[in-house]
């Protein structure tokens, strides 16, 4: 089902700034190339996989990445391999030679051909030809064929592949050819200017979460659908953060079923049938498994995913594996990133395989397609970037979500610390990113690897035993069932550092804590998971009688069969 949505939304959005790329730098144009968020149009509502932003907030973000990539890259710049400045200069040659081509074909500047074939039209061979050469000239007067003339017509041109009434982009010259709209505000941006009317992405038909649902209940476990999933989890996060509650119980499912299909020896998306050796250097194979783990990591900042190390250590062992073809090279080096956004462990190695992915992407002649040369080109910029290459100093790559981890969401999600259960919670104020009071700096001193590192040094502290004994069950004249237990908590258990209830259940139900609704768990849990209380519902845990009550979400002949208990996750033994 498509969860409709009450009322229109129609935010026109202000065009976001090329400011420093019209100062000879690209990273506030590369910083706003993150796509804007999908507005309505009827009823149903498609999301991004970034929150809508104003112009200022879009400088804040760009801001936080840049920071966050500082942070995260090696100490003093470094000089730009020779390797790196040699496909710089052979690349932006086959950019100009395309260009030049289609300008002569065609009288207009800021356009190319797409010369791959798939379904990519013009937008997508233009937003990868003309990043090629903004990094290399630095700001758009400087491009081969700029004038004033040129560059308003190229707006006026672009502009107008948007169609007024539904918000879609199509190909004004040949409606019926197949276009990727994901570029069209991408590629506006480049050009400092924005859609004319509220837009939607792809697909557009909002989100589905029975069919996340099924994709991630699919045996055997590898599926190559994770990628498909992932993105609308995503996108549900990003539903969360708009307003749209309804989803936290389907996205913790989603979450809770793909949790069993990450491979305990690789940390991998994919269960038992994970990639090993030459296996690698299949694209779908690998896309599936790291851009499925990449949107998990990057873009929603999942805190405590099981086997993180297990996952750099595979990723490091199977490194000579993967340098056929770019498109995995691509792949593998974003996810040493990911690797290194997530936690400390093994970062000096990880940083030495980003150089070697790097290294490799230079295997054949990839500057001379669109297509390999797309994929190097965001290669560098992001290996780059982290290496603290001078020539990419303080510039981002093409999609900086990468960097994001969650930050961008009022929303954090948590898995518990048996590895099983989805919590997925509104952050305390102070830690939000749209809050006046949050600061770059703030973060980095409690950044995900941080906390993650901090979840690998905590202890499970037993503060009530798990039990199925002592509830009051009433059926209710809905046919649910209703029950109660209480639980006694000394003076001597002290205020809890990070409570989680440890629970069972057989079927959905909805759990409240003295009171304070704390979770509506979908499916089933067969063993003891860990559902994270949020500094409110900890608030109103107190020494003497507490109460748990439950109710379940459908009719039933027989009550539920529900285990609890309460354990305390603690950083330091008291």
């Amino acid at each position: 089902m498509t969860f409709p949505v009450a009322g229109n939304r129609s935010v026109k959005k202000p065009p976001c700034s090329l400011g420093s790329l019209i100062g000879g730098h690209l990273t506030a144009a590369l910083g706003c190339w993150s796509l804007l968020a999908v507005l309505s149009v009827s009823q149903s509502w498609a999301f991004d996989t970034e929150p809508q932003m104003t112009f200022e907030q879009r400088q804040k973000t760009v801001a936080f990445q840049h920071d966050h990539l500082q942070h995260l890259q090696l100490g003093q710049p470094q000089p730009t391999p020779e390797f790196v400045q040699k496909y710089n200069r052979l690349a932006t040659a086959a950019a100009e030679r395309d260009i030049a081509i289609d300008q002569q074909k065609t009288g207009r500047w800021f356009f190319a051909y797409n010369r791959v074939g798939g379904d990519n039209g013009p937008e997508y061979a233009t937003v990868h030809r003309y990043s090629q050469l903004l990094l290399s000239y630095g700001n758009l007067k400087n491009l081969p064929g700029y004038s004033k003339e040129n560059y308003d017509q190229a707006v006026r041109y672009w502009q107008s592949w948007q169609d007024p009434a539904t918000g879609r982009f199509r190909n004004v010259d040949d409606p019926t050819a197949p276009i990727n709209g994901k570029y069209m505000p991408a590629l506006l941006t480049m050009l400092q200017a924005a859609p004319l009317y509220p837009w939607m992405a792809d697909g557009g038909a909002g989100l589905n979460p029975e069919s996340v649902t099924r994709i991630c209940a699919r045996r055997p476990w590898y599926s190559t659908q994770f990628h498909t999933a992932t993105f609308q989890q995503t996108c549900m996060l990003t539903a969360i953060h708009e307003g749209h509650s309804q989803y936290v119980p389907h996205l913790e499912q989603g979450l809770e079923l793909l949790l069993p299909m990450i491979n305990p020896k690789t940390g991998m998306l994919g269960g038992p049938n994970n990639l090993t050796g030459a296996n690698w250097s299949d694209y779908s194979a690998t896309a599936d498994t790291l851009k499925g783990g990449a949107r998990l990591v990057g873009y929603m900042g999942v805190e405590n995913l099981p086997y993180r190390h297990q996952r750099a250590d595979h990723l490091l062992r199977n490194l000579d594996h993967f340098c056929g073809s770019v498109s995995v090279q691509r792949n593998m080096l974003e996810a040493c990133v990911h690797c290194i956004t997530e936690s400390t462990y093994r970062r000096e190695e990880l940083y030495g395989a980003i150089e070697k992915i790097a290294q490799s992407a230079m295997h054949g002649s990839p500057w001379e397609t669109q297509h390999t040369a797309s994929y190097v080109t965001y290669l560098f910029c992001l290996a780059g970037g982290v290496l603290h290459w001078d020539l990419y100093d303080g510039r981002l790559p093409l999609t900086p979500q990468v960097l994001n981890n969650g930050v961008l969401h009022d929303w954090r999600i948590l898995i518990g610390p048996y590895g099983r259960v989805a919590t997925v919670y509104k952050k305390p104020a102070d830690a939000i990113f749209w809050n006046p009071k949050w600061n770059n700096q703030r973060y980095l001193e409690q950044s995900y690897a941080v906390r993650n590192d901090q979840h690998d040094r905590r202890t499970i502290h037993e503060v009530v035993p798990m039990r199925r004994e002592g509830w009051a069950f009433h059926q209710g004249p809905n046919g649910h069932f209703v029950g109660e237990t209480t639980f006694s908590l000394s003076p001597e258990n002290g205020p809890l550092e990070f409570p989680f209830l440890k629970m069972t259940w057989d079927r959905p139900i909805t759990i409240w804590v003295n009171g304070k609704k704390t979770s509506h768990k979908m499916g089933t849990m067969s063993e003891p998971g860990g559902i994270f209380l949020p500094e409110d519902i900890a608030a109103t845990l107190q020494p003497g009688s507490n109460t748990i009550r439950i109710e379940t979400a459908t009719k039933s002949t027989a009550a539920p069969q529900v285990a609890i208990g309460l354990i305390d996750w603690r950083l330091a033994d008291r």
